[in-house]
């Protein structure tokens, strides 16, 4: 990476003039093979000229100097180290902090990381300020450097924990000048960043070694810290050294456990963009099966344990699927429903799939034990029943009558909609329009914005030919409507 040149470079020119030739009285015509005697060229010929300015020349400005010298240096070391000093506005910066510091120290103090490490230096409000204020008048005027963070204050990790308040979206450089600085210091979370870092860095190439990949390993084998244990199975995974990570993260996998609340601003295992440890363990389970190595838990266990114990989403909509294909349907509703409300748009829509073939008749209803599934001609006429036939099976059988789940269905794909699901838009322009509400299709299927990256190209033209003609019929193809979530490459049909 490297920054980009100014709009104009300053330059300095010396032209070499060449004495004027002595001017005769009698008009003489030089040949043309006869060279002239002077070299003053012809607006045809190139003018070549130099950029040494001479001694007396004067001296550029301070801003010009620096912004030639930081163009001539790298963003980034070897390390992964900021190598500037952060550009731009601190008085904005100040103001900022001004606004927004109280209210980021009591949501600190109200960590169990607070409590356990950092009450006993009774940090004030005030002495809180004071480390931010001199960070930010740091970080305007020097490199990232070890130097910069101890003359704030001896404990790095407070400094690091208090330099949390000033990270905004608006001001990359900052961010990465604070990590950078305060792993230099050698604070424990920005280290563990930078050397994840490192790794991204080189993928998919061998991760050379660097400062923070030898702390974090040092960390790992010596301290036994869960975090550095972590990264450090992930650069011998990127080395190629499976069988020396196993061992790693079998005792990795023994000193976690879930936990009911986050304790701190430095206990969770994944924190930043340092991503959590089952896709790790996915990972060094499928590059030893492709090694012929028989390891680790089962793809049910290993959801069940992720979902279930440890509240993971993505794995909670794994373990529904589990569920499902156990015919446990129960179980798959009460765990995909989960998934979705933890904020995966894909549960939302599989939970409204499953809710869709429900009110078709395909999946019994809650506390339904008499069940057989509907013929396609059977599943039309169950959400088109009467009030009467509703109000009996709701009555008597003590059932939620069909309606009931298509609506849920609309609900689910609504809320996927509003997650950023384009495929749940599609889903309700085909199912309103089964429903003859023509209107209120066309306003989502107006919000795709191409069908074709959602269904075939078949489905894609016929919807772009006849979507305007009102007597043209469509329906949700039910092959598609894949209720399991790692069912993620189900094939558009073209049935009716």
């Amino acid at each position: 990476m490297s920054l980009s040149r100014t709009t104009s470079v300053l330059r300095q020119c010396h032209l070499r003039l060449h004495p004027e030739p002595t001017i005769l009285l009698t008009r003489t015509l030089t040949p043309l093979s006869q060279p002239t005697r002077h070299g003053r060229l012809s607006r045809s010929e190139a003018k070549p000229f130099h950029t040494t300015p001479p001694n007396h020349a004067a001296l550029r400005s301070p801003t010009a100097r620096k912004a030639q010298s930081t163009r001539k240096r790298a963003v980034f070391t070897i390390d992964g180290v900021f190598a500037h000093a952060v550009q731009g506005d601190i008085e904005e910066m100040l103001q900022r902090l001004d606004h927004t510091v109280e209210e980021h120290y009591y949501r600190w103090k109200e960590t169990r990381g607070y409590n356990g490490s950092y009450a006993s230096a009774k940090l004030s409000l005030e002495k809180y300020k004071q480390i931010a204020q001199s960070l930010l008048h740091t970080a305007f005027s020097q490199p990232p450097s070890p130097r910069a963070i101890r003359a704030i204050s001896t404990n790095v990790e407070v400094v690091w924990n208090v330099s949390r308040c000033l990270l905004t979206p608006n001001n990359r450089p900052l961010e990465v000048w604070l990590h950078s600085a305060c792993a230099l210091a050698g604070a424990r979370s920005p280290t563990l960043m930078l050397a994840h870092r490192n790794l991204d860095d080189a993928y998919p190439n061998y991760p050379l070694r660097t400062q923070f990949l030898d702390k974090v390993e040092q960390w790992a084998l010596q301290e036994r810290d869960p975090r550095a244990m972590h990264v450090y199975v992930r650069t011998l995974i990127a080395r190629g050294e499976l069988e020396s990570a196993v061992p790693l993260l079998e005792e990795l996998m023994t000193t976690i456990y879930p936990s009911p609340r986050v304790e701190g601003l430095e206990t969770p295992l994944s924190f930043y963009n340092i991503p959590e440890v089952w896709p790790t363990y996915i990972e060094l389970q499928e590059g030893l099966k492709k090694k012929g190595v028989d390891w680790g838990m089962s793809r049910d266990e290993l959801a069940r344990l992720a979902g279930v114990d440890y509240q993971e989403p993505n794995f909670l909509s794994s373990y529904a699927s589990v569920m499902f294909e156990a015919g446990d349907y129960e179980k798959y509703e009460q765990y995909m429903h989960q998934a979705a409300m933890a904020g995966i748009p894909s549960a939302c829509t599989s939970l409204a799939h499953f809710y869709y073939l429900t009110a078709r008749g395909l999946f019994p209803r809650r506390g339904e034990t008499n069940f057989h599934p509907r013929t396609a001609e059977e599943s039309r006429q169950l959400v088109k029943k009467g009030r009467l036939e509703t109000l009996y099976s709701n009555i008597v059988h003590g059932l939620p009558p069909h309606e009931y789940y298509n609506n849920l269905a609309l609900e689910w794909w609504e809320l996927g909609l509003d997650m950023g699901s384009e495929l749940s838009a599609m889903f309700l322009a085909l199912a309103y329009r089964e429903a003859g509400q023509l209107d209120v299709a066309d306003s989502f299927y107006k919000l795709i914005d191409s069908p074709r990256l959602l269904a075939c190209k078949f489905t894609a033209d016929d919807l772009a030919v006849n979507w305007d003609n009102p007597f043209a019929t469509f329906s949700v193809p039910r092959r598609v409507l894949n209720v399991k979530w790692y069912d993620n490459n189900a094939n558009w049909t073209t049935e009716k």
